[in-house]
């Protein structure tokens, strides 16, 4: 995306001081635990407001914070403000984001916006995307333009979202008539990349939206709610806010508290030294296993206080607790493997373990399930006679309704079990029995279907459901098809499966159709380490490959089952590898040899940088033999788990000119070849570009240092850089360079600046002198475009020296280093 998402509450003079003035139309105001009269509430808050409109921030937080910890959301707000941006105070993200939570759960529109953006830049909680565009949604259905920019900028460009630029135009619609300037610049962005019927119904979309904003017709049960991170989730906070209402309307009171049974049954012994040892199984209601779970992410907080409150009791400290949820999520996406009992005979839905604890034989015991709407009744699964003392087991694989694949997101149902037998006497007896399930969406994906107990701890017992991955390789979408047709095409229609020349030059345009389109390779949400593409540990969303073409980024599983897709539409046999933390396609040539492709080579695509398919193929090679050496690899066999049953479920159907609506390249040249097919024994880790220049003076590839710039006071202020150099037509050199820096500011807090240049220039002596030809300079999520600068580039010791002439006067200078 390339558009900087925030809200200026403050600026130099306050230019925006009406955000503190009161409103036209009264907002909600929630009820207070300290009564406080109307008229002194508002005249306090008044006195606050003006306090901050004169950079008093002492005064402020002296008349705010009372009002604040007393409940008043609009104070929350400032509160949260004054220590998120530091004025007055210590800068304090963590805190800042504890008060916009307080203040967004009560519905307040600024808190929201305020703490979307913590969560869209990871300031004092993990950067989480989705998070933000859920929390701008419920900024927007207030009627606030800001928020409906924000959220329709997140839908646009696939930003926590996927990308939908018909609706995203639609919000952003919404927040240009109420004259939301940054929402008209982009709408005039996107208009060219859309047709007069995607705009006719994004206006309509937009008329829709308002009536609903206007007469608060969003159904709340639809809409996200504020999450609560992890530090405040012992704080007395609800977990889920009052109805987001527009200005207009009345606060609704909180929901009240729910109260949740749950069955506990522990088996233990008292040893001869007093001690208790056993274990305890607590079963909570399906509907409240994921909350608590999310409130309590450890789970030896329950054995604290299964204690009896004695001050003479402690858990032992080697006491072990875990959540064991994997035999309650069933993968709606492959919910046809469910219904085989014979190769997946580990994915089952429900089991009944039946023992004979009589002393005379039971017979003709049978036994069948349901899973709530999504199946029928099972066939009775029939036992003609149980000894005392015989345990039998009952597997259901059942056969689900395709209407479980439409899911979206997690739903619960009820498993259903039924049994009748006959006892030793001749009399017959039924019971039954249920419990609480919960699907996945269509596009969830749980890596290992082992339980903590089950696992040996292995890589591979991480990765037990491996295979299933082939579910989102979309064999025979036509939309891929076609998508694989234009690649084949623009290859010259070479029969890739009869030589690996061929075969070659098909897979390169494979590759080099999601460059024309400008792909980009989208890290998974909330991950920290940068060496790892996903974690296995959790269950991480993957987009079908359609969904990939259209938003054009992907992760590095969700670019690898579009390349498997594409090249399995071409006659080749693809493999999916898995190493640590990262996923990449590998294809067998005809002559049998393989070829492992780095589909994350796309990089950032054209803005940031991306590698050449001969590039994208030696990295893979080379991180799959040191895999390969680790021996944690494992290759997923796409033909052979299709034969065994993994199938793909059943798509929408789409209008046949559907790539030409997304506005996707079909037609291009393919670059020329710079080396021959790489032959490898077996079929990778990530990488963030193209790898470093072939040594000598040659400047291109990705370099990454510290630049320096001389300042007024006589010191050297230094900060990060990165710059892309590629090769440009006719025989120049085109770069893109980019840093960012925080800068103390004028009230005691940090302004956030970044600096984005694109240059042109020719090899001149061994050096490249290059002219800028566009810049932009972002202050605090505000850019500004700024005169280009000259720039000369060197390679020297094997590092990049730079110096740039700048266009105000003076000069900045760096020293980068490759990257791979």
């Amino acid at each position: 995306m390339n558009v900087s998402i925030s809200r200026t509450i403050l600026a130099a003079g306050l230019s925006l001081a009406a955000l503190f003035a009161p409103v036209a139309s009264a907002r909600p105001t929630p009820p207070h635990p300290v009564p406080v009269q109307q008229d002194a509430l508002e005249q306090q808050l008044e006195q606050g407001r003006a306090a901050m409109r004169s950079n008093d921030w002492a005064t402020a937080m002296r008349v705010l914070s009372p009002l604040a910890n007393q409940g008043e959301m609009e104070a929350q707000c400032l509160v949260a403000l004054l220590h998120h941006k530091g004025y007055g105070v210590p800068q304090d993200f963590t805190e800042g984001v504890r008060w916009y939570t307080r203040s967004a759960l009560q519905g307040w529109p600024d808190a929201l916006f305020m703490l979307a953006e913590t969560y869209y830049k990871g300031e004092g909680v993990p950067e989480d995307l989705q998070k933000a565009a859920d929390l701008f949604l419920l900024c927007a259905i207030t009627g606030d333009a800001d928020g409906q920019w924000a959220f329709g900028i997140c839908v646009a460009f696939g930003e926590g979202r996927d990308r939908d630029p018909i609706e995203g135009y639609a919000w952003l619609l919404m927040a240009s008539r109420q004259g939301q300037e940054d929402a008209q610049k982009e709408l005039s962005q996107l208009e060219p990349q859309m047709g007069a019927q995607d705009i006719e119904l994004a206006e309509e979309m937009a008329d829709h939206w308002h009536d609903l904003v206007v007469n608060d017709g969003f159904d709340p049960e639809k809409m996200p709610v504020v999450p609560v991170p992890p530090f405040m989730s012992q704080e007395a906070q609800p977990r889920t806010p009052p109805r987001l209402t527009p200005s207009s309307q009345p606060a609704q009171a909180a929901p009240e508290e729910q109260i949740f049974v749950c069955e506990m049954t522990i088996n233990a012994e008292m040893l001869p030294t007093g001690d208790m040892k056993g274990r305890a199984v607590v079963v909570l209601p399906g509907e409240a296993y994921g909350q608590l779970k999310e409130l309590v992410p450890d789970p030896r907080l329950w054995l604290r206080d299964l204690m009896s409150g004695r001050s003479d009791q402690e858990v032992a400290p080697d006491a072990s607790a875990s959540y064991d949820d994997a035999r309650e999520r069933l993968m709606s996406c492959l919910y046809k493997v469910y219904g085989l009992d014979t190769d997946f005979a580990a994915q089952w839905v429900g089991k009944a373990i039946l023992t004979n604890t009589g002393k005379g034989p039971l017979t003709d015991l049978r036994v069948r399930f349901q899973l709530g709407t999504y199946s029928e009744l099972d066939l009775w699964q029939k036992f003609p006679e149980v000894v005392p003392g015989q345990t039998v087991v009952a597997v259901y694989h059942p056969v689900l309704s395709k209407k479980i694949a439409e899911l979206t997101s997690t739903t619960p149902t009820n498993l259903l079990c039924e049994w009748k037998w006959t006892d030793a006497e001749g009399r017959q007896h039924e019971d039954s029995d249920g419990g609480r399930i919960s699907i996945l969406g269509r596009h969830e994906f749980v890596f290992s279907s082992l339980t903590e107990g089950e696992s040996t701890g292995s890589y591979f017992d991480a990765f037990s459901n491996a295979d299933f991955a082939a579910a989102w390789v979309s064999r025979d979408d036509p939309v891929v098809k076609q998508f694989a047709a234009a690649a084949n095409k623009a290859a010259g229609g070479e029969g890739a499966p009869y030589s690996d020349e061929a075969a070659w030059k098909v897979l390169k345009a494979c590759y080099e159709i999601w460059q024309a389109n400008d792909f980009t390779y989208q890290g998974p949400v909330g991950l920290v380490d940068p060496n790892k593409s996903f974690d296995n540990n959790i269950v991480q969303s993957m987009k079908f490959p359609r969904d990939v073409i259209r938003d054009r980024s992907g992760t590095c599983i969700e670019l690898t089952c579009l390349y498997c897709s594409m090249v399995q539409a071409i006659g080749l046999k693809t493999y999916m590898v898995l190493i640590p933390g990262h996923a990449f396609p590998a294809v067998q040539l005809p002559s049998g040899n393989y070829l492992p492709v780095e589909s994350t080579g796309v990089g950032g695509g054209k803005r940031y940088g991306t590698s050449s398919f001969e590039q994208v193929i030696q990295i893979a090679t080379e991180n799959y033999q040191k895999a390969e050496q680790d021996g944690r690899i494992i290759i997923v066999d796409i033909e052979s788990a299709w034969n065994r049953g993994v199938s793909n479920p059943e798509l929408e159907a789409v209008p046949a000119d559907i790539l030409q609506r997304w506005g996707t390249v079909l037609e291009f040249t393919l670059s020329p070849d710079q080396g021959g097919p790489a032959q490898t024994s077996g079929p990778v880790q990530p990488t963030d570009g193209p790898t470093p220049p072939p040594g000598g003076a040659s400047p291109l590839g990705k370099w990454a240092g510290q630049a320096s710039q001389p300042m007024p006071d006589g010191r050297n202020f230094t900060w990060p850089m990165v710059i892309e150099v590629t090769q440009a037509a006719g025989g120049g050199v085109h770069a893109e360079f980019y840093g960012e820096a925080q800068v103390p500011n004028e009230w005691g807090g940090m302004t956030s600046i970044q600096v984005m240049e694109s240059f042109d220039g020719q090899m001149q002596g061994g050096q490249a002198v290059m002219r800028g030809t566009s810049k932009t300079v972002t202050f605090d999520g505000q850019r500004q475009p700024m005169p280009p600068d000259d720039m000369t580039l060197v390679v020297q010791g094997g590092k990049l020296q730079g110096t740039v002439k700048l266009a105000e006067g003076g000069t900045l200078t760096f020293t980068a280093e490759p990257q791979r």
